[in-house]
């Protein structure tokens, strides 16, 4: 079920699609949404979204869509607040949806899925633009800043919009585009981090897909791979408030596994699978007598 998809479809999103079919980026980008406030409990909480060049060669940036969910039970976003930090051959960065207070209970894995916020913040190259700005290898950059009011005392919670790991809210997520040789491309995304308070939180861009029966379930849930597991993995399970309840073993060539569910709590369940070489996926499951 989709909740956030936006009916206008952007001209430069869709040149971005049709461009990946045809040609492979080797650029590797990592995403951070980092918090500016020195003070930890301000009434509102600033942060800017930073792009990282992980590749070997400089990259040059056109079109970007940025999609970010938060805990709107916490914190909200100031709209006003938006700040572009690209120079001006892009436009500004427009706020293309702000959905907050959603409830999305049972269709999610977020454990704030009761009171979703949901941001889409998009940029592009102006037309009489000479080009776009290059990120050189190893540095970053600065893409745009904004601002929550936040209830005293919280830490927002963020999410970034990513294939096969927000999939259930919405088809479509995080996109950057790049120009090499003239021609347009679809950056390959590292990395996700949301870094604030002196933590850094990592979010996986390695995903890989799975299925998994029946949802809501009693003693066992069945879960099949697309493909066989390309490394031992480990299975956790944690409540909706991410406490660990508990933790097994996948061994590598798997296709399919069964989750004994006796042992387990009533209720809403995020589990995560990852591989030793990093791929990820999580789920939630409902279970119940």
């Amino acid at each position: 079920m989709n909740f956030f998809l936006s009916k206008n479809r952007m001209n430069w999103m869709i040149m971005l699609l049709l461009c990946s079919i045809h040609f492979i980026s080797t650029a590797q980008i990592s995403i951070s949404l980092t918090k500016l406030n020195a003070e930890f409990k301000s009434a509102q909480q600033c942060y800017q979204v930073e792009l990282t060049n992980q590749g070997k060669k400089d990259l040059t940036l056109a079109g970007q869509n940025y999609r970010l969910y938060y805990n709107s039970e916490t914190a909200m976003l100031s709209e006003s607040s938006i700040k572009t930090m690209l120079p001006s051959q892009y436009t500004s960065m427009n706020l293309v949806q702000h959905h907050f207070d959603v409830d999305a209970s049972g269709f999610g894995v977020l454990p704030y899925d009761a009171h979703l916020g949901f941001i889409n913040l998009a940029t592009d190259l102006n037309l009489s633009s000479s080009g776009g700005v290059a990120i050189q290898a190893g540095k970053k950059i600065a893409v745009v800043s904004m601002c929550f009011d936040v209830v005293d005392g919280k830490t927002p919670e963020f999410t970034w919009a990513q294939d096969q790991l927000t999939h259930t809210y919405a088809t479509a997520f995080v996109e950057l585009a790049m120009y090499d040789d003239n021609r347009l491309k679809k950056a390959t995304i590292a990395e996700y981090r949301i870094s604030q308070n002196k933590n850094t939180q990592t979010q996986e861009a390695n995903v890989f897909d799975l299925k998994y029966f029946p949802n809501p379930f009693t003693d066992k849930l069945n879960i099949t791979f697309n493909e066989s597991l390309s490394s031992d993995a480990i299975l956790s399970i944690k409540d909706i408030f991410g406490n660990e309840i508990a933790k097994n073993k996948i061994a590598k060539g798997s296709i399919d596994y069964i989750l004994e569910g006796q042992n387990l709590p009533n209720g809403a369940l995020l589990i995560e699978i990852k591989t030793i070489e990093g791929q990820i996926s999580v789920m939630k499951a409902i279970k119940i007598e």
